[in-house]
């Protein structure tokens, strides 16, 4: 988001997948998550000669929070915050996708908590380290 926000000019879909390091198609359903999730504002003008740039009355930082609380991986790292020790299955139930693209975020998330010198137990999930790099972890994640 913030990359568009930044950009001069407005940005192919192939120039930000490109950037991003993502398949086109995961970035297409990435921009309809959020349209969908601000059905009330265009966050993202599309420019079909151009592309992609963000309507500058809305500001990224808001846009960022609101597509974050919604985002699968913060869910369960809340949840895991929260005491709510489930499974792969479970938590792929609770948020209605696939077990595979659960384990999709999850190993990013496990190589995430390496930074913090933490594991990630599957079986059910939970972070496991030192209670004082677990405590520093959710600090800054919700600082």
């Amino acid at each position: 988001m913030q990359k568009i926000y930044d950009a001069k000019f407005p940005l192919t879909v192939d120039e930000i997948a490109e950037d991003l390091d993502i398949s086109k198609r995961t970035l297409s359903r990435d921009i309809k998550d959020i349209e969908h999730s601000f059905p009330e504002q265009e966050v993202l003008e599309l420019n079909t000669v151009y592309g992609y740039s963000i309507n500058h009355t809305h500001y990224v930082d808001d846009l960022i929070v609101r597509i974050s609380e919604e985002s699968p991986l913060l869910l369960i790292v809340n949840g895991v915050f929260q005491g709510e020790f489930k499974s792969i299955d479970e938590w792929a139930d609770e948020l209605f996708i696939s077990t595979s693209t659960l384990h999709r975020y999850l190993t990013y998330l496990k190589n995430l908590l390496k930074e913090f010198k933490l594991e990630l137990s599957l079986t059910p999930i939970v972070f496991l380290g030192e209670e004082v790099n677990i405590r520093h972890f959710f600090f800054q994640l919700f600082l």
